[in-house]
């Protein structure tokens, strides 16, 4: 059995997923200032063994994401290293193991990706990767061809007088086509991107978010249990606020609680964590062992 806080001090995200393919949940632990991501393997009764870690980028890694980028059912592991602009793509063997074969994709030059997520941007059934450039001040996807190749990236910009710092992929317009909420450095608005299908962003529409800014992490749900998606960020003011959808393109801004921790030392998710199928939110203080669960009554 391993405490992750004790032996793994410096988290700043954690991803589950079946990483031997035994049919038990695994961990995914990230180290930011190291490069550094551990894998993690449930024994199946609720606890874990250290199994695999390896510092993946030189210099500090400040994102990652999981993906099955061909068919052979093993996760496959994408880690953003911002200082050298690259992206690398690490596939797994099933074993819980990173180290056999890589791919590396590359931003442009200066463009200091920051944040990284997947989805099927052309509606071929394979997953994309999309990156969130903070210098270069766009989105950039990488499209899978579903043979372990990447095209070189397809560059949509975000709006130029700011620096995007978080971003969230879902479809908020019910088009079945993946979109993308945008916040920005110093800004009291999120951006909703709209996607062509084609591996391209179009038109974008900006939403006020009140007077304070954001600095959490953007995290998108059915909130209220209508259908459509809603987007949830964290304010400096310490609380949660949530823009509803009407899954027409339209957004209205709620305020939903208030929280103890915010900023660069907390994360926010979401999960049904009582069971009644509803979407919960979990914020949790990652300098410490505490953490609240706010239960959502869809009222």
């Amino acid at each position: 059995m391993i405490s992750i806080r004790n032996q793994l001090p410096d988290i700043s995200k954690m991803i589950v997923g079946d990483f031997d393919n035994d049919n038990h949940l695994d961990l995914a632990v990230q180290s930011k200032w190291f490069g550094t991501i551990h894998i993690l393997l449930a024994y199946g009764d609720g606890t874990f063994r250290m199994h695999f870690n390896k510092r993946f980028c030189t210099l500090n890694s400040l994102d990652f994401a999981l993906i099955h980028v061909d068919n052979d059912t093993y996760l496959d592991m994408v880690v953003v290293c911002s200082v050298v602009n690259a992206i690398g793509v690490y596939f797994g063997n099933g074993r819980g193991e990173y180290f056999i074969h890589s791919l590396t994709l590359f931003a442009n030059d200066n463009s200091y990706p920051l944040r990284v997520a997947v989805a099927d941007f052309n509606c071929d059934n394979f997953k994309d990767i999309a990156v969130l450039n903070h210098y270069g001040q766009n989105i950039g996807i990488f499209i899978n061809d579903g043979a372990r190749n990447f095209k070189a990236q397809i560059t949509s910009f975000t709006r130029k007088e700011k620096f995007p710092s978080y971003f969230a992929i879902g479809d908020f317009n019910n088009d079945t086509l993946p979109d993308v909420a945008v916040s920005y450095n110093c800004s009291n608005f999120i951006d909703v991107i709209f996607g062509f299908g084609n591996g391209s962003l179009g038109n974008s529409t900006m939403f006020q978010i009140g007077e304070e800014q954001v600095v959490d992490q953007i995290i998108v749900d059915d909130f209220n249990a209508d259908g459509n998606l809603d987007i949830g960020f964290g304010k400096t003011g310490q609380t949660i606020n949530l823009l509803i959808g009407d899954g027409h393109r339209n957004f209205t801004l709620q305020t939903a609680f208030p929280i103890r921790f915010s900023g660069a030392l907390a994360w926010t998710g979401v999960g049904d964590f009582n069971g009644d199928g509803f979407v919960d939110i979990i914020n949790v203080d990652l300098n410490s062992t505490s953490q609240d669960v706010f239960l959502n009554v869809c009222k």
